[in-house]
Parts: structure tokens; sequence; C-alpha cells
């Protein structure tokens, strides 16, 4: 696990239930740098559908002061075409991603933050935390506090050139790649194409799950210990969905693991049968993991036919989360800009009876 800083130690993980025309707008544009998507599915329609669906993103070193001249936001919508995050380790190095409002977010050491002299806040719940949140708007050129904000950074990177950093190893997408007019170096193309694995003979829990006790309507007293039942049948599947795409032979219909060893069981009720993994690694935009989500939520198996999705973010990113209303517009078409921000390092989801369940990582 990636070290963090002191304002991502710890987890905890928040349910989530909604209807199945709810999930596609999910990943419109709140998780703008997801790094692997996973899908579980049965049916071999859905397997046709998502099987030819590729991604392309770019590597390379960038110079953050090339992208502040040219990053911009179309007149129409208040999110960006370009994706860039670095490679750098949050909360130990000075890491910064250019997200899709259009803002540039800088994590920055101590030393770095006191040398570039933007204003920023400290992150973590301690006053003399040495780890600092910078946000530069590249929206607004006219404003005065984006050109000093400019210049600190030409000053900075030129004093990091000098100590021998030749820009920042970064990974980008971007609609248009050959467009981008800022210098690239060691720049190099991929594409994240589906890679599929066939799990046979696997035991498949019954998805029969339905929404939590208290969301019953008419209100009603909670019992807690059906909550209780409740939470603790939603974990053992989200534990099976991450089993699942690890591949485990624990899931076999015929494992016959020593039980001095280990054991596991499947949650009940389950049956023997077969599910394909379908996996897409690399710097996956949401409008890429907006296209997985309407396949598997818009298709016509069967309801007893498993679906389940798991995506895991760059937690390396200053952000890695953005709640939907940062995106909504002002009267100057730039939305809210200074939005608190969770970090969230994995959201999975499994279609249930009558909803789908949702996972979040918090972190």
């Amino acid at each position: 696990m990636e070290s963090q800083p002191p304002n991502r130690c710890g987890h905890r993980t928040t349910i989530e239930c909604f209807k199945s025309r709810e999930l596609p707008d999910k990943f419109q544009r709140c998780y703008p740098f997801i790094r692997q998507i996973d899908v579980l599915v049965e049916n071999s329609d859905q397997e046709a559908k998502l099987k030819p669906l590729v991604s392309n993103y770019e590597r390379g070193k960038l110079r953050l002061s090339d992208l502040l001249d040219c990053a911009q936001t179309t007149t129409t919508t208040s999110y960006s075409n370009l994706l860039v995050v670095t490679t750098g380790v949050y909360g130990t190095e000075d890491v910064w991603c250019l997200d899709s409002r259009g803002l540039f977010i800088l994590a920055l050491t101590k030393e770095s933050y006191e040398i570039l002299g933007i204003v920023g806040a400290v992150m973590g719940n301690h006053k003399k935390s040495e780890y600092f949140h910078v946000q530069v708007d590249s929206r607004d050129r006219s404003a005065k506090v984006f050109e000093r904000s400019k210049q600190a950074i030409e000053r900075w990177e030129k004093q990091r050139f000098q100590n021998g950093h030749n820009g920042w190893d970064a990974i980008y997408h971007t609609t248009k790649p050959a467009a981008l007019p800022f210098q690239r170096v060691e720049h190099t193309s991929h594409s994240a194409v589906c890679e599929l694995t066939v799990l046979n003979d696997i035991n498949i829990p019954k998805t029969s799950i339905e929404s939590p006790p208290k969301m019953h309507k008419p209100p009603q007293p909670i019992d807690k210990d059906m909550l209780q039942d409740w939470n603790d049948s939603v974990s053992a599947l989200f534990e099976w969905v991450g089993m699942a795409c690890l591949g485990s032979q624990r899931l076999k219909a015929n494992d016959s693991v020593d039980p001095y060893v280990g054991i596991y069981e499947t949650p009940s009720p389950s049956r023997v049968g077969t599910l394909k993994h379908l996996r897409w690694r690399g710097l996956l935009p949401p409008a890429f993991a907006q296209m997985i989500i309407k396949a598997i939520s818009n298709s016509d198996s069967q309801t007893s036919d498993f679906v389940a999705i798991t995506m895991n973010m760059f937690t390396s990113s200053p952000v890695t989360y953005i709640p939907p209303n940062a995106f909504s517009d002002s009267s100057d078409g730039h939305g809210t800009s200074n939005q608190a921000v969770k970090s969230v390092s994995c959201w999975s989801a499994v279609a249930g009876q009558a909803a789908w369940i949702a996972a979040v990582d918090e972190c």
C-alpha cells in the first residue's frame, strides 16, 4: 500500500444504493483519475459489448508552466478535455494533477511550498503538518492571481531544473493528443485494451440482497440486528468480488484446500457457474468508465445473471473524487472551485435484486 499523509491515514467504507438508471451518472465527472477497471459478467452479450472498448493515454515528461499556458476548457462545459496526473508518491513527494474541472491541484512538501510562495492549505489534522495543497484555476486567465501563480511556478521549475529535475513524469489523457501544444519529452502512447479471463466452475453468489432496512418505506423503526445482518451480507459479497478479481482458487467449486491452511465459504445461496473477468488498466477517463457502466447497466440480461464492477483510482493524485456540486454552473460558467473533496481509493458495485449496491473505500 502506498504511503499516505495524515489526512489519508485510516480507511472507511461507505455503502450506497441506487437504481440502475442512476449508475452511469455516478461517473460522469466525479472520478477523474481511474487506473483500473474490473468487470465481472455472466452474460455473453455483455461480454461482447465490453471486449471491443479501448481507451488511449500518454506518458512522458511535462513542464507544469507549459500546461498553464495551454490548458483550456470549452465554452459549453465546465470541465476540461485534458487530464494529467504525475506519478510521484502522494504524502512524501511533490505531485500535482489537472482535474476534470480545469483546476491544477498541487500537493507539496513543506520545502517546495515555501519556495513556491503561493498560498495554500495545510493537509492533515495538525497545524504542524508538512504537506500542503495549492490550487490554480486555469479557467480564469484574466485574474491577477492566475498570472502571479504562473510566474511563481515558472521560477520554481527553473530552480528544479537547476537541481537536475527535467520536467515531471506524468500520465495524461486527451481526446486530441496530436494537437497538444506543449512540449513533451520521452513521450509514449499507450492503449488500455480489455484483458479477458474466464473463471470456470466457480461458486457464484446469488445477489438477492435488497436495500438496507433503514431505506424501506414507509418509515419504520430500524431493527439493529437486521441492519447488522445486512451489513455482514454486503461485506461478504464485496469480499467475494475482490477475490474473483484476483482469480482466487478459493472460489472453485472443486477447491480442495487443506482446512488447516485456509477456509473460505462463498456467500449463500450460491450456484456453480462461469464468469468472465474483463480488465482495463491505464489512465481511464470518466467518459470511458461511463461507456462501460452503460454497457452493463442497460443490458437485457436476466436479473439472475451476476454483474459487478470495481474501479481503482490513482492514489498518487492530489484529487481522487470530486463531488457533483463542484460542477454546478454559476453565472460565469465556471462552477464552484473550492469544494472540499474526499479521497477515494476504490469504488465497487454489484447488481442486486432491485437496485445496485456500491461500496466506496475512502482513505
